[in-house]
């Protein structure tokens, strides 16, 4: 088995960080992936197509609100958010149709209805993903003077090209943004070199732990 990836899904099953070692041997990473090893973590292994952060903040978010009270809660988050993506100019069928496959899992939580992510199928994802985009892509815009500083482009061209657009991979600016605009915070474990450094990005209600190696994210249990 590849245990650099997941499996055939988008998140893969639990496994033993451990397990990754031997794939990081001759690697300078090799020493900071030990350091977390050591502490007996286990990680889910995301699908490495660009979408590989928004991935991990979906199913963090599913794990963390899987009871009826915070999913009918999370159901208001994002319909507020529906109704800003329209007044907004994005057309309501586009809203409505990317936002259904996870307001109809939440509400089936609310229903007292058990929660399987790791059954959720290539539609639930990609729509879910195209969702979670609008939604960080509306916040930078929506927030200039948070995010102007650190974007050489129009924020508008820049949301487009490395937002909106599907496979175009997450960094700083999209983690501040999609923490600020669902008001969830996560811990970051970035694995450089010889070290692992430790980063919380957001202030709001923490949804779990994010492994960033390599340009790429994965979910950490501690």
């Amino acid at each position: 088995m590849d245990v650099n990836r997941a499996d055939d899904s988008f998140v893969g099953k639990p496994l033993k960080l451990s397990n990754m070692l031997e794939n990081y041997k001759e690697s300078p990473l090799y020493t900071g992936i030990s350091a977390l090893s050591a502490l007996d973590s286990n990680v889910r292994l995301v699908k490495r197509d660009g979408n590989c952060f928004y991935y991990s903040v979906i199913f963090l978010m599913l794990e963390h609100y899987s009871t009826p009270l915070l999913a009918a809660h999370l159901v208001q988050v994002f319909s507020k958010h529906n109704a800003n993506l329209i007044l907004s100019g994005v057309d309501s069928y586009l809203v409505n149709e990317f936002s259904d496959p996870i307001m109809s899992v939440l509400k089936a939580v609310g229903n007292n209805e058990a929660l399987e992510i790791e059954a959720l199928d290539g539609v639930f994802w990609n729509y879910t993903v195209a969702y979670f985009r609008m939604i960080t892509s509306l916040c930078i815009k929506s927030h200039p003077d948070d995010f102007s500083a650190f974007i050489e482009k129009p924020l508008n061209e820049y949301c487009a090209e490395s937002v909106e657009a599907i496979d175009q991979y997450a960094g700083e600016v999209e983690m501040i943004a999609i923490s600020k605009a669902l008001s969830i915070s996560f811990d970051l474990f970035c694995v450089e070199k010889e070290r692992s450094d430790r980063f919380t990005r957001g202030s709001g209600e923490n949804i779990g732990t994010l492994l960033f190696i390599a340009d790429h994210f994965d979910i950490l249990y501690i």
